[in-house]
């Protein structure tokens, strides 16, 4: 863990997100557009040549996170300098693709000291975060504040027409994904892989459990589960688990056997 005091649990006032005034904040700058963008393929004739390219391309729309050090001296024709895929291979979230990536900025801080990215990106609120004791993302609001990047937020409408752009730009087509493995989340992974396991096993065992009035009215386990039974009476909960009373007043389950004769039921809840 961290020990710096200054930045351990309390936000880095070195590390500012200002919003983006301009697309981009003012020209004649190098800006690196950090997301989830992909470059788009053209309509395609023959379907099959674009499955096959895919193929052979090995990586898919959500397979990294891409950065692009854009120089926005003309609005409508940027010049992209540079482009970079990064994935993280411990784990495939788009969050963590995205930590890695800013990452690998403060590393290469001295080719820009700005970045753009979308205002609600899950990286960008994990940072602004001052309550967040992840390891990880108190080790990054550091080493960013300590590269002196400057970090622009841009609006949905801005970043839709930033990303446009750069789809629209032509750049290098056979670039490569980089795998950085940081941060090393796999055990995070594994362990949020079992926790999902052991959910849907729970759900199956109480969706067994409950009785077809139960399963009739709500066929969900889960609004059952938070049912208070203090605020129900005796009456309504008998009501619920099938039973009833027959002729001879001894409790029956409200199902009929095959082959069995319909006889008079008086429901348990005028018990």
């Amino acid at each position: 863990m961290s020990t710096d005091p200054n930045t351990r649990h309390h936000f880095n006032p070195e590390l500012e997100f200002k919003y983006c005034e301009g697309i981009p904040h003012r020209a004649g700058t190098l800006v690196w557009l950090v997301g989830s963008i992909e470059r788009k393929r053209a309509c395609q004739g023959q379907p099959e040549a674009t499955i096959r390219d895919r193929a052979n391309q090995g990586s898919s729309r959500s397979s990294f996170c891409s950065s692009f050090l854009v120089l926005f001296n003309n609005i409508d024709r940027p010049s992209i300098i540079k482009e970079e895929r990064i994935s993280n291979p411990s784990y495939g979230l788009g969050f963590y693709k995205t930590l890695a990536t800013l990452w690998k900025r403060c590393q290469d801080s001295s080719e820009t000291t700005n970045i753009i990215m979308h205002e609600s990106d899950s990286a960008i609120m994990a940072l602004k975060n001052t309550q967040n004791g992840d390891n990880h993302i108190v080790k990054l609001r550091e080493n960013l504040a300590r590269s002196r990047l400057q970090f622009f937020l841009a609006s949905k409408d801005q970043w839709t027409k930033l990303v446009k752009i750069i789809l629209e730009t032509p750049g290098p087509s056979d670039q490569k994904t980089i795998k950085y493995l940081w941060p090393n989340v796999a055990l995070r992974k594994l362990r949020n892989i079992r926790k999902g396991a052991l959910q849907v096993k729970e759900g199956q065992r109480l969706n067994n459990q409950m009785t077809k009035t139960m399963r009739h009215l709500c066929p969900l386990a889960a609004p059952w589960i938070s049912l208070p039974l203090d605020q129900l009476s005796n009456q309504t909960i008998m009501m619920l688990t099938g039973l009833v009373r027959n002729q001879q007043k001894i409790l029956v389950r409200g199902e009929l056997a095959p082959q069995e004769t319909k006889f008079s039921l008086y429901c348990a809840l005028f018990l």
